[in-house]
């Protein structure tokens, strides 16, 4: 059994036989019935595979799907161009960090269709990078964006740096009004809402699918498919560990699952966590040790709230639509820390419309622990 430890290249994943979790059902159901979309999700969720699995469907890369969910629903398979923008790798220390991280995946671009347009702003290069691919292929354009929100997250604190990145960002995701009949299909991914927050006026054409039940476990393993996809591996290792095989999937999902995400009872399980675990059979806190968001370190060292005791969260309620809500992150840190993966829903009241939340497994119960003392204690943050 092969993992695909780090790798977020669904043609990679496909081709060199690593295990893949059939998600595709997702990619047709958003594919057929909207257009533009955006997903915040925790890190290490498999957003990128899924931005990468969009891609091949939408590139008609038919065989890279044999045997998946949506090879027989999937009639047509027609191919469209596809521009994909990764901010993820961008060095958002300047306040040119944008601006360069978009020019140079557009000047890539540019040079695959043998165009150029003259201009320097990111927003008016990819408008007229748009038109062009529209006009010479007949073609509407697929536009995938990963980590839409990285620019703005890591400049909390730095409130001029910060204002500059949501100016660029919204000229550029401005495009996607001016150029909707040169558009096929959106989606932005990301962790937190602050992007779409600092930015809404742009983004409102987005049908924010983060807490709608129907995409529950489009990011993450659920239980079910834990058991289908390695139950092998879990055999072994319960034989290992000396338990039975329902005794040790239950300790794996004490570990690393339990985040549910909506207002549906469905939990998953973080997947690049659980794989690193089944790999070497050995329990580590992998997820938490990926790194905190530098964001969120910051946010916790400035909050102006004394009423929240950041000791005891487990358990704290608050009403749903407040989760989408970081407006007033400096007072009110507790959608972002939900968003950041570090609580998650435990229970809710539809009759109130109110969420109870709480640690989603002993992973991150201790990795927030760990992330407190660093920053009020020890300050190594």
């Amino acid at each position: 059994m092969k993992f695909p430890l780090g790798i977020q290249s669904f043609k990679e994943v496909r081709t060199n036989g690593f295990v893949y979790i059939d998600k595709t059902r997702f990619i047709h159901q958003l594919a057929n019935s909207g257009k533009y979309y955006i997903l915040s999700r925790p890190r290490r969720f498999g957003k990128s595979l899924l931005l990468s699995t969009l891609e091949s469907y939408f590139k008609g890369e038919r065989e890279l799907f044999e045997g998946l969910d949506i090879y027989d629903k999937e009639k047509e398979w027609v191919q469209y161009p596809v521009l994909r923008f990764d901010l993820n790798t961008g060095s958002y220390y300047r306040n040119d960090g944008v601006a360069k991280r978009l020019n140079t995946i557009l000047t890539t671009y540019e040079k695959h269709y043998g165009y150029s347009s003259g201009y320097s702003n990111p927003s008016d290069r990819f408008e007229a990078l748009l038109h062009y691919i529209f006009q010479s292929t007949g073609k509407q354009v697929v536009i995938l964006v990963d980590e839409y929100d990285k620019a703005i997250s890591n400049s909390i604190g730095n409130s001029s740096r910060q204002d500059t990145f949501v100016e660029q960002l919204k000229a550029f995701y401005g495009v996607f009004k001016s150029c909707d009949e040169e558009i096929r299909f959106v989606i932005l991914t990301g962790v937190t809402q602050l992007g779409k927050l600092s930015i809404s006026g742009d983004l409102d054409n987005l049908t924010d699918i983060s807490l709608i039940p129907q995409y529950a476990d489009i990011a993450g393993l659920t239980q079910e498919e834990l058991n289908d996809y390695f139950g092998s591996r879990n055999a072994e290792f319960a034989q290992k560990e000396k338990l039975s095989e329902s005794e040790l999937t239950q300790k794996l999902i004490s570990f690393h699952g339990g985040f549910r995400f909506t207002t549906s009872d469905v939990k998953v399980i973080n997947p690049h966590s659980i794989m690193n675990t089944l790999e070497y059979m050995y329990f580590d806190p992998c997820w938490f040790d990926t790194g905190t968001p530098s964001y969120l370190g910051a946010l916790l060292k400035n909050m102006n709230n004394p009423k929240l005791d950041l000791w005891n969260l487990d358990g704290i309620e608050c009403p749903l639509r407040e989760l989408k809500n970081v407006a007033e992150f400096n007072a009110n840190p507790i959608p972002l820390i939900y968003q950041s993966g570090y609580l998650t829903i435990k229970e809710y009241d539809p009759e109130f419309e109110t969420v109870v939340l709480g640690f989603p497994n002993d992973e991150v119960s201790e990795g927030f622990n760990d992330l407190l003392w660093k920053v009020y204690v020890s300050g190594r943050l």
